[in-house]
């Protein structure tokens, strides 16, 4: 009779456990929002961790092509990223063609665009995390209202490859033609030798990468203006953070702030990866004062 009484004891504790896990496991799913590319093949997954982080993480074809990496800026000191609730996004379709030069005459900007508001608790402020999935990337941009001036700190912007990728990276930021080194990410040295001694390393946007399933992926940034340039600083990881070489110390903004795109583009060969529309797609047409015989 103990041993009955003792092993539906063991049998109740056990579903107990089973039943917190997946309780546990639906109340993050809740917060978490899957945003997908027109032909469903890519998705953007965005939600804030169990401690309040904001985070994504990117799939195409169901695997994995940048696992769970932070999102998210630090604006005056208050990281903005951090104790944030993501609420349901609004979504929008995008689909539109423009002239080009080159191997086509006519670009394509055809993508679903995601307003997925970000909810920061100790300010009570809601700024947008703006999406675009395409059928071959994803790119991200943080808009949060404000007047005045006000100075970004940083950004926690990342992007974790998975295990087994390898990157083509190069590190001179002066003039962005440096030779372009081959290595696992978490390979990458965090200084090099110059000729006052040593340096952080920085890596200079595009970092290609190969990915562990066949694919391709590139990390980049588009809709630079009034804004300080991304670099990217390794982490002895597989992690690449997003750094601001530039300004270290931060820079000034006046007025809403928009951030250029955090850039990922995916594909399953390097002839599309060349071929990509999305940093034009992310960036404003010609100015009509300045190039009035452009086409939009």
């Amino acid at each position: 009779m103990k041993n009955q009484h003792l092993n539906r004891l063991v049998r109740t504790y056990v579903s107990l456990g089973i039943l917190m896990m997946f309780l546990s496991a639906a109340s993050i799913a809740q917060d978490e929002v899957c945003l997908p590319s027109p032909n469903g093949q890519i998705k953007a997954c965005v939600f804030a961790d169990t401690e309040g982080q904001l985070a994504y993480r990117l799939t195409h074809g169901g695997a994995t092509v940048i696992e769970t990496s932070a999102l998210g800026v630090t604006v005056d000191g208050q990281t903005l990223g951090s104790k944030v609730k993501t609420k349901p996004p609004k979504r929008k379709r995008i689909s539109t063609s423009y002239p080009w030069r080159g191997v086509k005459n006519r670009s394509v900007n055809r993508c679903n665009a995601y307003d997925v508001p970000v909810f920061h608790q100790d300010r009570g402020l809601t700024w947008i995390l703006e999406v675009r999935v395409f059928d071959d990337g994803v790119a991200y941009r943080y808009r949060i209202p404000g007047t005045g001036s006000r100075r970004i700190d940083r950004e926690a912007t990342s992007w974790q490859l998975p295990q087994g990728t390898c990157v083509w990276y190069q590190t001179n930021t002066d003039s962005y033609e440096g030779v372009y080194n081959q290595s696992r990410p978490e390979d990458i040295p965090l200084e090099r030798e110059v000729r006052q001694g040593k340096r952080p390393v920085f890596l200079g946007c595009p970092v290609t990468a190969e990915l562990p399933q066949g694919r391709y992926a590139l990390l980049s940034e588009a809709g630079l203006y009034n804004y300080s340039g991304m670099t990217l600083r390794p982490t002895s990881t597989r992690t690449l953070e997003s750094a601001f070489e530039d300004d270290p110390e931060g820079f000034v903004s006046d007025g809403p702030i928009v951030s250029p795109w955090r850039v990922t583009i995916i594909t399953e060969n390097l002839h599309d990866l060349v071929n990509s529309d999305m940093i034009s797609n992310l960036c404003e047409p010609p100015d009509d004062g300045l190039f009035p015989d452009a086409q939009h």
